[in-house]
């Protein structure tokens, strides 16, 4: 199996070099709709598709504290169809996850990301899915995504300044966060 691997990576490697070796040269890789993505971009990309992966993670994990260093000290929160958008402290955010997803099972995946880098700014779209069930009930709550994300770089690393997420598909119930939310609330 392992020998199948390589002999495939072989020849996608040598296929793309025989393709793009003129654009090799440049040391940067040209995409379809033409915008080219320097060599020096490259870590960038990476680093920021991993604060979007880990942000859904985070969450899942009920790693909040985490999950509030990949944002800026203010985020812009456009939930789509599901919240009306808000510039908010990220603490604030956090807090109320704490208490929004304490009683929910959760799992959200990102793909199809597409990152462009300009300095020290960065802006993304990328598709996800996230999944939520009340561990109690079993009350579920699916959702499609297509998220925008925008980052700003801060030492060594990016943050999140925005977060739009535009629902494609849902099903279930869509009010189960808030409805989690305020049940907790009355309980504290």
């Amino acid at each position: 199996m392992k020998r199948i691997f390589y002999i495939i990576l072989t020849v996608l490697i040598t296929s793309l070099n025989v393709k793009g070796q003129d654009k090799m040269e440049n040391r940067n890789i040209e995409l379809v709709n033409g915008n080219i993505v320097r060599n020096e971009d490259v870590a960038d990309i990476m680093m920021i598709e991993r604060v979007i992966t880990l942000t859904g993670m985070y969450s899942d994990f009920g790693m909040f504290d985490e999950q509030l260093k990949l944002w800026d000290d203010e985020i812009t929160i456009d939930f789509g169809e599901v919240k009306p958008p808000q510039v908010m402290k990220a603490a604030d955010l956090v807090n109320w996850a704490k208490v929004a997803y304490k009683n929910i099972k959760d799992q959200h995946m990102f793909f199809n990301f597409i990152v462009n880098v300009k300095g020290d700014i960065a802006n993304s779209v990328c598709y996800g899915r996230a999944l939520h069930e009340q561990k109690e009930t079993g009350e579920k709550w699916s959702i499609y995504i297509r998220y925008e994300h925008s980052f700003r770089r801060k030492g060594n690393g990016w943050v999140m300044t925005r977060l739009k997420m535009e629902p494609t598909f849902q099903e279930g119930n869509s009010g189960l966060i808030d409805q989690e939310y305020e049940k907790n609330v009355k309980v504290k």
